[in-house]
């Protein structure tokens, strides 16, 4: 019998790891100097990517299976906690992006809603991923709770887009 409480307590641990992942990842994507091991380990991939993902994707599973509210209101607290900070930081930057350009609101709309990254391939690509993801969630979930195999057919088309993507 598997249970998710072993991984439920260390989930902020863990993304804590995930996240040091991702940085020194960039970091020797980036030309940083690190111990041999540790280039090695980090320039293998996005482990530390595909494990945030897992984490964010049981974080989702657990906030769906104990849900009191409505879906709007599930919808709106990721939302909330996804675009304040993205705004926060994306809107100075591609203000300055627009004008550096040349260009004017429509553009800056493009930019800051993420359809540049699916169209060009810029911006914050784990925003514009995560946008379609928590609004398949709730579906993935209703199904999954259904179905086993469809869960491991869904874990595959994820893993796939997200080779594509990476």
């Amino acid at each position: 019998n598997y249970t998710l409480d072993v991984l439920s307590k260390y989930r902020p641990q863990l993304m804590g790891v995930a996240a040091i992942g991702i940085i020194l990842c960039h970091a020797v994507g980036n030309g940083v100097q690190l111990p041999h091991v540790l280039s090695y380990v980090f320039g293998l991939g996005n482990f530390g990517v595909d494990l945030f993902l897992l984490l964010s994707g049981f974080g989702l599973y657990n906030s769906l299976s104990v849900q009191t509210e409505r879906l709007f209101g599930w919808y709106r607290k990721r939302f909330v906690r996804l675009f304040c900070p993205y705004l926060i930081l994306s809107i100075p930057y591609w203000l300055y992006i627009c004008k550096l350009e040349g260009v004017g609101l429509d553009k800056f709309l493009y930019y800051i809603s993420t359809i540049v990254f699916w169209t060009e391939h810029r911006g914050a690509w784990f925003v514009a991923l995560i946008i379609p993801l928590y609004l398949l969630a709730p579906f993935i979930y209703r199904i999954c709770e259904k179905k086993v195999g469809i869960l491991v057919a869904i874990i595959g088309i994820i893993e796939l887009l997200q080779n594509l993507i990476g």
